[in-house]
């Protein structure tokens, strides 16, 4: 599992141990929204520790002036909408 901070409290991440086979294997994660970039870091966090190697990120909405992009480089990032 993986806390972090949130803009308005924490969150925690977690993935069943022995549930699903992840090393060697290319993942992509894909959120709602990039704000700080928390979520989308603590799941790369959380990805890397059972051996998957996380290729990009994908949202559907960037809020550019947070500064999430920054904080997961140098995750190749991907959004539908920049606000």
């Amino acid at each position: 599992s993986r806390t972090y901070n949130l803009e308005y409290g924490t969150a925690t991440l977690e993935i069943p141990a022995g549930g699903i086979e992840l090393a060697g294997r290319r993942v992509a994660i894909i959120d709602d929204v990039l704000a700080t970039g928390g979520t989308v870091a603590a799941t790369r966090d959380l990805l890397t520790t059972v051996g998957a190697r996380v290729t990009a990120a994908a949202v559907v909405l960037e809020l550019a002036g947070l500064g999430g992009r920054d904080r997961i480089a140098p995750l190749a990032a991907h959004s539908l909408r920049l606000l």
